[in-house]
């Protein structure tokens, strides 16, 4: 049963990668994967670490070569998650937040900042006011704990078996609301719409619960002219969208980041991360190491993890080179991460 009509009616003239993963559980482990291509792959969040200063050099900081404008905006206190201090560390000219909002006591949840309604509207009316070409970011946040909605749509949307679910019917209200209010814009038809889920929320199944299925959140990408459209089973990830945003602007300058471009690569590489225990993803197999030895191989297709393929013969060569790859991916990660390597050398 699906608690998100007007995102199911989009996703259908949309192209979805339908096996998209978050880099990380958490909302601050998102921006520097989708702004930088820098996963989540140790105990600390990279925003909280010692090395949150290192230059970066993201697909913002490009964008702004290209002419961008550049803005993020979140209903939430400012500073919140360091996520002002990264977007300028990203290349974001401007971040707006709760102060900036000009309806803050009246529209203040109690909690957490903004609902995501008048919210939306807001946005709406300040990418009205950006000069073009612009690239934009909102990060909503009416469907986190405590899931609360205004009292005028008390019982307005199915609660389901877990409380988040009401909540995201109403984010998925507002989104209709916000489309409706920029589509007769003139700058709406040249504007690609990225739409993905900082981190998966609240499981309904065990599917979610285990290694499978527990990162998957949705990711679109919603082209109004109706170039993209249709759907992957390929494996995606949030560092990926730097390099793909690029590559569907024409742009041939890379960004030092740690994913691919989603349209041009064939298979997609994954990592996951948990306390001390990675989850590649290649090829239709997930493969689990917790930094010393593999310790477990399943095909994706099977969904509950089941078969442990580990010691199968037939499989030995495919892990081991998922293993390789995954050592080079942390490896590569950690010193670049470590040497403040993220940017290009001049």
């Amino acid at each position: 049963k699906g608690y998100t009509p007007f995102l199911d009616s989009l996703f259908k003239e949309s192209y979805v990668f339908v096996n998209n993963r978050s880099n990380g559980l958490r909302s601050i482990e998102a921006l520097p994967a989708m702004f930088a291509g820098i996963p989540h792959l140790n105990n600390t969040p990279y925003i909280l670490s010692l090395n949150s200063t290192n230059q970066l050099y993201a697909f913002p900081h490009r964008l702004k070569e290209l002419g961008y404008n550049t803005s993020f905006y979140h209903g939430g206190e400012n500073g919140t998650m360091g996520f002002d201090a990264f977007c300028g560390l990203a290349g974001v000219d401007s971040y707006f937040g709760i102060n900036e909002y000009p309806n803050e006591k009246k529209d203040y949840d109690g909690n957490w900042g903004i609902y995501d309604e008048p919210y939306l509207q807001y946005y709406a009316e300040e990418l009205n006011t950006k000069k073009e070409p612009f690239f934009s970011s909102v990060f909503t946040l009416s469907s986190h704990h405590p899931y609360s909605i205004p009292e005028k749509y008390n019982n307005k949307f199915e609660e389901g078996n877990t409380k988040v679910l009401e909540t995201i019917g109403y984010t998925d209200f507002s989104l209709r609301k916000f489309f409706k209010s920029i589509q007769k814009e003139s700058w709406f038809k040249n504007t690609l719409f990225v739409i993905t889920a900082d981190h998966p929320a609240q499981p309904m199944s065990e599917y979610y619960i285990k290694a499978n299925g527990k990162y998957k959140v949705p990711l679109a990408f919603f082209d109004p002219q109706g170039k993209l459209k249709g759907s992957t089973v390929k494996n995606a990830k949030h560092s990926d969208l730097p390099s793909t945003i690029l590559g569907l602007l024409g742009d041939t300058v890379k960004v030092v980041n740690f994913g691919e471009d989603l349209f041009i690569d064939q298979k997609s590489f994954c990592v996951n991360y948990m306390s001390n225990n990675y989850n590649f993803r290649l090829d239709g197999l997930l493969v689990q190491f917790n930094g010393e030895e593999i310790t477990g191989a399943f095909a994706e297709s099977d969904s509950l993890l089941l078969i442990n393929l580990k010691d199968s013969l037939d499989y030995q060569s495919r892990i081991l080179f998922i293993e390789n790859k995954g050592k080079a991916y942390i490896q590569q990660h950690s010193t670049r991460v470590k040497n403040n390597q993220l940017k290009p050398k001049d």
